[in-house]
């Protein structure tokens, strides 16, 4: 004779949804070392494809040490899904000038509005091409519409523990950086 555990077994079948597993597979190896060293690469090469594609220029890696108060724009993209974070972009005012002359093919003016939208554009297209590069991960990660500050007196605070991978490279002689923020719970 079956048992009160059996019979229920037989009409109720419970299976575990995949969105309460826990993170991607994929993210279990964010804790290893090499991974982080991968994902550092693929984001530094999504970035000069994006330069080199789009904007036809070559960068260069910084030579000097640079501080974030030195910028007065960040561009920013969140990532949500298999991978929760932000990707942004940060360097001067000159720095977005340049970058909006390069990808409008006309000399733009500091301080205009196609600088924020040009800043705005090239961190989204950082932030696909990275995702894109990351095995299994581009369908399962969502990116938010880009935001632009503008300005110096400003702190973003994560509310979550976060890996960070940052990258300080030259644009015409201008730098700027690529930070990404990557939030998971296997980061705590």
């Amino acid at each position: 004779m079956p048992n009160e555990r059996e019979r229920e077994s037989k009409h109720v079948r419970i299976e575990r949804s995949p969105w309460l597993a826990g993170p991607a597979p994929q993210l279990l190896a964010i804790q290893s070392i090499a991974f982080r060293r991968d994902w550092t690469a693929w984001l530094e090469e999504a970035v000069r494809e994006v330069f080199e594609l789009i904007l036809n220029e070559p960068l260069g890696r910084c030579k000097r040490i640079v501080f974030e108060e030195e910028f007065d724009l960040c561009a920013m993209v969140g990532l949500a899904g298999d991978i929760c974070g932000m990707l942004s972009l940060r360097g001067s005012n000159v720095c977005g000038a340049k970058i909006a002359s390069a990808m409008l093919g006309s000399e733009v003016a500091e301080g205009e509005n196609s600088v924020l939208d040009a800043l705005g554009e090239v961190c989204n297209m950082i932030a696909v091409n990275f995702k894109a590069k990351i095995p299994g991960i581009a369908d399962g990660c969502l990116l938010s519409d880009p935001t632009v500050i503008e300005g110096k007196d400003y702190v973003v605070h994560s509310m979550a523990e976060s890996e960070r991978i940052r990258l300080v490279l030259e644009f015409g002689r201008h730098p700027f950086s690529i930070t990404l923020d990557l939030h998971s719970p296997l980061l705590s």
